[in-house]
């Protein structure tokens, strides 16, 4: 991986939010921190596809991105579940996979941008 390439900051989140008493859940995204690591990541960011798609009588613009970051301890121990925050749009991840040996992860994003 090229390091001049990586010239985007993101933060990846984790979900920490609670159910309460009723079953209803609260949603608490914070950064996710592995040992001294906090979260934010230099990153290369493609974009893959756009579009719009009907559902339920709304019109969705969504777009498909892809961050490829450094593989350590830290982009290990992100989980699908998680998202990643950049240029004030949550993308959710859709799919994690390695680059080279251990060299890099990427993680293909979906995000609404029409709700940024």
């Amino acid at each position: 991986m090229q390091p001049g390439k990586r010239d985007r900051l993101i933060t990846f989140q984790r979900n920490g939010g609670t159910t309460d008493a009723f079953g209803g859940q609260s949603e608490a995204w914070a950064a996710l921190t592995v040992g001294t690591w906090a979260g934010s990541e230099w990153a290369e960011k493609i974009d893959v596809s756009d579009g719009e798609r009907w559902k339920a009588g709304e019109v969705a613009a969504q777009v498909t991105t892809r961050f490829r970051t450094l593989s350590h301890a830290g982009t290990r121990a992100v989980l699908a579940s998680d998202r990643i925050t950049f240029d004030g749009v949550n993308y959710d991840i859709s799919g994690i996979k390695e680059i080279g040996r251990e060299q890099g992860i990427e993680f293909t994003c979906a995000a609404r941008i029409d709700l940024a």
